[in-house]
């Protein structure tokens, strides 16, 4: 047993925490999906009075899981051994889903928002090996937006979608697999700042709305 602990002591010992060096860059083609949780805050000090004049139709919107996907390239530069800034280009769809559940209603008041941006990050990776820890900030411009009530489809262009703009965190690898082949699987957590949707007339019961994601993403090396 003391030899097998001394031998993985050697090992490790003679292990280098830099699987990267200065100057190192990767681009990296890829994609991935997740969840949506999207702060959609509402008015509903009277939530009945846009259905029923004083009797109460609907409760409280709630905000609900929902899904993402992104698709695009990144990048990263290694500036020291260990630190890397990485950026890169994504096409991403986003889904914000809220319920009001049924008060005196036949059945709940659904509103599914999707909301299509071009994202360019950009932040900061820490390495120790191939594993890393960062984040950084995001600028996403409005592609597209439509909205579902109630299952039906319902185009409210040009109901007001705006540019988003927050931070995000990431945690993952850069996998060198093979002779100058890499693979990036990483998770990452991005929040929004912006109220990207503003309050529509036909929407009663949401405000506003801001982004909040949760996307695990693979890419490789191009």
């Amino acid at each position: 047993m003391k030899k097998l602990v001394l031998t993985a002591l050697v090992l490790l010992s003679g292990t280098s925490l830099y699987a990267y060096t200065n100057g190192d860059a990767f681009q990296f083609f890829g994609g991935g999906g997740g969840i949506s949780y999207g702060d959609a805050q509402n008015d509903h000090g009277s939530p009945g009075e846009y259905y029923s004049g004083s009797s109460p139709y609907f409760k409280t919107a709630e905000s609900c899981i929902s899904f993402a996907w992104n698709i695009g390239f990144s990048g990263e530069i290694f500036v020291t051994d260990n630190i890397s800034m990485n950026f890169g280009i994504m096409k991403e769809n986003v889904k914000v889903k809220t319920v009001s559940p049924k008060a005196n209603a036949n059945s709940d008041a659904e509103y599914q928002f999707d909301f299509e941006f071009m994202s360019i990050p950009a932040g900061v990776h820490y390495y120790n090996n191939l594993f890393f820890f960062g984040g950084g900030i995001f600028y996403s411009l409005i592609q597209g937006q439509s909205v579902k009530v109630r299952g039906f489809n319902e185009d409210l262009h040009p109901f007001l979608a705006k540019d988003d703009y927050g931070f995000f965190i990431d945690a993952g690898a850069n996998l060198d697999v093979a002779d100058k082949v890499n693979i990036l699987v990483f998770a990452r957590y991005k929040k929004g700042f912006a109220e990207i949707y503003k309050y529509h007339e036909i929407i009663e019961h949401v405000e506003n709305i801001q982004t909040l994601t949760l996307n695990a993403s693979v890419g490789i090396k191009i």
